[in-house]
């Protein structure tokens, strides 16, 4: 399933995210949905990964499976035993990124 982001009132949608240097790198947008898309953006001296399937551990913790191939749409499709992710944005007040989560 294609990541969809619906940000809340207040917060920002992701628009697209990436790994730098296994650091999360993202953009942000004002729009009230959007689908979330994986590129490489950074320096080639950077290891740059595209994130291409999201999901969550019973804890919420955020799992990335990345790649060296650019990807058009991040998708959740999580393993046995883990979280499907259902929504992600960036809360503006905290300076994070969060993600909602498929309970059960």
């Amino acid at each position: 399933m294609i990541l969809v982001s619906k940000p809340p009132e207040g917060k920002l949608a992701i628009k697209s995210i990436w790994l730098v240097n296994g650091n999360l790198q993202f953009t942000v947008s004002n729009e009230e949905e959007v689908a979330v898309s994986s590129h490489l953006l950074g320096y080639t001296s950077q290891t740059l990964e595209a994130v291409k399937n999201i999901y969550c551990d019973d804890e919420g913790n955020v799992i990335y499976e990345t790649d060296s191939n650019p990807q058009q749409f991040v998708v959740s499709e999580p393993p046995s035993g883990y979280k499907r992710i259902t929504n992600i944005y960036y809360n503006i007040e905290l300076g994070e990124v969060e993600v909602e989560y498929e309970e059960g």
